[in-house]
């Protein structure tokens, strides 16, 4: 997901918690899109997985 707090934009990996930090909103999307960050729809709405926690499920 990708949270505001304090002003910041924070991109969080729903599974491990991992973080990143942005300025704009734009800006943690871009990285999100360029990094491998996918976002996947449920039946109680989206999760967002960074790239290594994407890898790990896909070997399931």
């Amino acid at each position: 997901m990708i949270d505001k707090q304090y002003g910041k934009y924070i991109l969080i990996c729903d599974y491990c918690g991992e973080e990143r930090e942005f300025s704009t909103f734009d800006e943690a999307l871009k990285y999100k899109r360029e990094n491998s960050w996918k976002s996947i729809k449920h039946t109680d709405g989206w999760e967002t997985i960074c790239e290594e926690c994407r890898k790990e499920i896909e070997e399931l």
